[in-house]
């Protein structure tokens, strides 16, 4: 829970501002203007009274500053805002409370919350199929071998996805079929994955490749652990599940009412249990859980949390992983954003309609700033304004740990997952309309989860095991920032080298959306008179990555 829940926008303020502040007391010699600038900041934020109109903008100049600022000064910031965030949010368990920072350590554990551990084995041996990185890419097509490397080829020469892309999925086919490979070290390595029923998420893709899998997610939801139950039986792998020792109401023989726990209140829990399971394997413990609004926010520290405690008190190696959102803010590499700015310069002329029409709002192009002075890279907006202040502030947690945990030995994987058609995307009408809308904003595109969920997987296998990625500190690959680890192998759809920036199309794609699932025969241009008064109550669009 945070102290101050019962104004979010208070709390975030309060972390951007720490954030600052870290940086300010960093107090190097060479900071005495970059200090004006952070002040001048915290300045802007404590005044801002259209906090909710204009959170964006106060995102963007956080990543801007850390951009300009250099490497060290994005650490500060990164370490002052975790830190801030551990002192706002507490713990509370039986009527007592602690803050988050100790919480994992102080909290007295409940024996009735303790947990047990259950292996469920696939019954197919590894070897008894041909094990491969297969993708499903929709309409029942599934690419392997020389087909997927084609595709992949395909979607970074259409700039849907950043080159380095292509050799990170080379390897990731390479390995997955060599002897020495995958066959031999998935023996010694296990994949924790926190919300192992969600939408997106690798848990299916690892378990088809014979990888021993501990998935976590919430008790009392038969339907979720029926589908994982089934999936691990009909594959290769292993899945490990936490087992309630005690669950009120269900008998010692009907073992699936055990199973799982909840990452909010049972943290203490289940950061013990992950200490312990598979004491012989190293681990990569990732977060994929997601909670709609502030919610999203406490989960995501809730995992951070856990994740923190397993690396200080578990033997043997621990890696972390995340999938990043595409409809975030990032640094962008120079080449992709000459791509976008040509393609604004070639842009077609109902895109300068819409521009006007919408007073300046709609088609805007698809930059926030210069290049960083004397860097090959810029900072590139792909957030979505209807996303809210705690979807970005989730975000910026989990790229401040990642870029920490790294810069303290710990290997990191996280990667940016292009949007992606799940159930619950295309069940509201107005998010089905906006990504079918995309098309008009090429290279945009829009994935099937099959195919996201297996280029992730990938990705994920890539990062722990390849020599040459960015991920692991041991490989000293020196990064120009560390926030350009997300610019590695990043999958974001087109979102970078588009046109226009992501939150000026995105009502516009809805509104193109719903004129062609209405009546494909009406022209675009009938409907842009429209556009403007209609993207006004699209209120409802947000990412759901």
């Amino acid at each position: 829970e945070s102290k101050a829940s019962i104004s979010t926008t208070y709390t975030t303020k309060r972390v951007l501002i720490a954030a600052y502040d870290a940086k300010i007391r960093r107090n190097h010699p060479n900071n005495k203007n970059t200090n004006a600038m952070a002040s001048e900041n915290i300045k802007q934020i404590s005044e801002e009274k259209k906090w909710r109109q204009n959170y964006a903008h106060h995102f963007v100049a956080h990543v801007q500053s850390a951009a300009e600022w250099g490497g060290e000064d994005a650490l500060a910031m990164a370490k002052g805002g975790l830190d801030k965030l551990y002192k706002e949010f507490v713990f509370v368990r039986d009527n007592k409370t602690v803050s988050l920072s100790q919480a994992m350590e102080r909290v007295t554990r409940d024996p009735r919350r303790s947990l047990e551990t259950r292996e469920i084995k696939g019954r197919l041996s590894f070897g008894e199929k041909d094990v491969k990185l297969a993708v499903p890419v929709g309409n029942g097509e599934i690419l392997s071998g020389e087909r997927l490397e084609e595709k992949v080829k395909d979607w970074a020469n259409r700039d849907v996805i950043e080159p380095s892309a292509v050799p990170a999925t080379k390897f990731a086919m390479n390995f997955i079929q060599s002897k020495d490979g995958w066959q031999k070290e998935r023996k010694n390595h296990a994949f924790v994955v926190l919300g192992a029923g969600a939408a997106i998420g690798p848990t299916k893709q690892l378990l088809a490749l014979g990888a021993t899998v501990i998935a976590v997610d919430l008790h009392n939801r038969p339907k979720v652990w029926s589908k994982l139950l089934k999936v691990s039986r009909e594959s290769p792998g292993t899945l490990i599940v936490p087992l309630r020792k005690h669950t009120e109401g269900a008998t010692m023989g009907d073992e699936k009412a055990r199973f799982g726990c909840n990452l909010l209140s049972e943290g203490p829990e289940i950061a013990d249990w992950l200490v312990n399971v598979c004491p012989n394997m190293d681990i990569t413990i990732g977060s994929y859980a997601y909670l709609d609004g502030k919610n999203f926010v406490r989960i995501v520290l809730a995992m951070d949390a856990i994740s923190q405690y397993v690396i200080k008190h578990r033997k043997g190696k621990v890696n972390i992983a995340y999938l990043a959102s595409p409809s975030d803010i990032y640094l962008r590499p120079k080449i992709t954003r000459e791509k976008a700015l040509q393609r604004y310069t070639q842009r077609p002329l109902w895109f300068k309609g819409a521009h006007t029409i919408s007073g300046g709002r709609l088609c805007q192009p698809n930059i926030c700033g210069n290049l960083i002075q004397g860097q090959d890279f810029d900072v590139v907006d792909a957030s979505v304004s209807q996303q809210g202040p705690n979807y970005l502030l989730a975000k910026r947690i989990q790229q401040w740990r990642a870029i920490l945990a790294r810069n303290h030995g710990t290997a990191v994987s996280i990667n940016i997952a292009p949007a992606s058609a799940t159930m619950s995307v295309m069940k509201n009408s107005v998010l089905r309309a906006a990504y079918k809308g995309v098309s008009a904003f090429p290279p945009m595109e829009v994935f099937p989860p099959g195919t996201t969920n297996s280029i992730m997987a990938a990705a994920l296998i890539r990062d722990t095991f390849d020599k040459k990625s960015p991920a692991d500190p041991r490989n000293k690959i020196k990064l120009r920032h560390p926030l350009l680890l997300l610019a590695d192998n990043a999958w974001h759809g087109g979102l970078w080298s588009t046109s226009v920036r992501n939150k000026s199309a995105a009502e516009l794609a809805a509104v193109i959306g719903f004129i062609h699932e209405k009546s494909p025969y009406i022209q675009l241009g009938a409907g842009l008179g429209g556009a403007y008064v209609a993207s006004s109550y699209l209120g409802l669009f947000r990412s759901k990555l």
